[in-house]
């Protein structure tokens, strides 16, 4: 009988990798639509923007299966884009440390992340993710 094939997983000791994220935020002022005597305020956009940057931590390790999930779609894949971008949200929460403060960035009308920066970003996680350390995992 043939022997069984083994796959072991290396342990990654290594610390989250920095990652710094430059975006424009739209500067508002808030401004009196209401009267003196009764005053409702809301914000409005100024015209300027300013560039804000905030640091992130990529985590070493993400699971194949959400890799997997940001594949493009295949031609005539109906609701591909869909999943594709399920997939790279997914991949932002397991990877990124702080996901919920990145994701509210993406969102917000207020920034402006390109999708080439985030493919950037993506990229550059994944690749980051890969580069196993040449000691190897240590034994405890």
């Amino acid at each position: 009988m043939a022997q069984r094939k083994v796959f072991r997983i290396p342990r990654d000791d290594r610390p989250p990798q920095p990652f710094d994220l430059v975006f424009e935020v739209q500067e508002m002022r808030k401004v009196n639509v209401g009267t003196e005597e009764d005053p409702s305020w809301i914000e409005e956009p100024t015209g300027e923007w300013v560039d804000e940057v905030k640091t992130f931590h990529a985590r070493n390790k993400i699971p194949g299966g959400v890799v997997l999930a940001t594949a493009p779609p295949g031609e005539g894949d109906v609701g591909g884009a869909a999943r594709q971008a399920k997939g790279i949200r997914d991949l932002i929460k397991v990877s990124v440390v702080e996901s919920e403060s990145f994701i509210e960035i993406l969102d917000s009308t207020r920034t402006v992340v390109d999708q080439d920066v985030l493919s950037e970003i993506i990229n550059w996680i994944v690749e980051e993710s890969g580069n196993v350390p040449a000691s190897g995992p240590t034994n405890s």
